[in-house]
């Protein structure tokens, strides 16, 4: 089987977090929820940046404007140590058209390195940059995502703004080109629509030097030009669907040829490694609190998660052998693991607010697996 290449990735994330996002954004009812649950997974499955890097996704980034303080975008993600883009979140739902998003706009203003700035609410993106007046966002995005329409996102313009791709030399012009090539295509929709008198003798004159369109018979040349493009399209589908069924029927015919049928037991393997784990926004914001509460007694970035099938890990250093806890929130009930020297403990527990309970515990297993002294046991 041919390795998956970086859109395919893209493309398998996308329809992932579309279905995450179904899940989940009714429940985001403020902006820091709509944070943790939506748009920390964007950036860390579809565009592939590190999240738990604090010095490549930074939130509540400074960027204060003139004798104005305390001004602070939601994000700021940096790649080598330059100022990659910025990002304003709002709640699901929220509007983020021009007039709603006025920070934003103050913010790009004051960080006149940043050449890409992204509103979002967690389902919509829309991508904007400074190609009308430079430390100046334009009024119109340049792109935009929105995942209730995920046939019509970009898998390939989208790459260019995972960590991989991004390049900073031509950021200004890789916005311009999606600019272009998004207004090129709304042209076109509309033409599909409803061709205009222009467009119609355009097409008409091009095929056919000798062909006259006149006012009389405009429509019908109208209606001949709307049947031709959507006939053109037909067949471009029809022929890419049998090319992907003849590619996929070959791959199939040669697996078979030189591994024989596939036996139980790979199958049982393949179905298993078929289970998605999903990381919910419950499983997040716990993470966040645990590791909020560890602040006094371990740095922020030393505190990692590790998601399974199963149970939700939070971990020291990302090592599996150094579990703080466990977050068991699969069951109706919800149970919560907490670690000594003498193993793992589970303690029910009937809402996140239960972790501040805990706090103690979750500093003696750090201090233990720090090898630190911790004069409470408190489990």
């Amino acid at each position: 089987m041919k390795p998956e290449t970086i859109e395919e990735q893209i493309e398998r994330n996308v329809h992932g977090l579309v279905n995450h996002i179904k899940t989940y954004a009714k429940q985001c009812a403020t902006e820091e929820a709509a944070k943790h649950a939506l748009v920390l997974p964007f950036l860390h499955y579809v565009l592939c940046w590190n999240i738990f890097n604090s010095f490549e996704v930074v939130p509540e980034f400074v960027a204060d404007i003139g004798l104005k303080k305390g001004e602070k975008v939601d994000y700021a993600l940096f790649k080598e140590g330059k100022l990659a883009f910025i990002m304003e979140c709002k709640m699901p739902g929220a509007k983020l058209e021009r007039d709603h998003s006025s920070q934003l706009f103050r913010y790009f203003t004051a960080l006149t390195a940043c050449k890409i700035a992204i509103l979002t609410d967690g389902i919509r993106y829309l991508f904007y940059t400074d190609s009308d007046n430079p430390n100046v966002l334009d009024d119109s995005p340049f792109f935009v995502i929105d995942f209730t329409k995920p046939e019509l996102i970009m898998i390939e313009e989208l790459k260019h703004f995972t960590r991989e791709f991004l390049n900073l030399d031509n950021l200004a012009e890789t916005a311009n080109h999606l600019k272009y090539s998004e207004s090129v295509k709304a042209y076109l929709v509309r033409q599909l629509e409803t061709p205009t008198d222009e467009f119609v003798r355009l097409l008409i004159n091009a095929s056919d030097a000798n062909a006259k369109v006149t006012t009389k018979n405009i429509d019908i040349m109208r209606g001949i030009v709307r049947k031709s493009l959507h006939n053109l399209i037909q067949n471009k589908v029809h022929q890419a669907l049998k090319t992907s069924q003849s590619g996929a029927a070959q791959e199939q015919h040669s697996l078979e040829v030189n591994n024989g049928a596939v036996s139980s037991e790979a199958s049982n393997q393949a179905a298993s490694a078929a289970k998605e784990i999903v990381t919910t926004a419950e499983e997040w914001e716990g993470f966040y609190t645990v590791r909020a509460l560890l602040y006094d007694v371990v740095k922020p970035e030393r505190v990692q998660p590790k998601d399974t099938l199963n149970y939700f890990n939070v971990l020291l250093d990302g090592n599996t052998k150094q579990q703080i806890c466990r977050f068991y929130f699969n069951t109706p009930k919800k149970y919560l693991g907490l670690f000594t020297e003498d193993g793992e403990q589970k303690k029910e527990i009937t809402s996140l607010a239960d972790l501040y309970l805990h706090k103690q515990a979750f500093e003696y297993a750090a201090a233990m697996h720090d090898k630190k002294p911790y004069l409470t046991q408190a489990v």
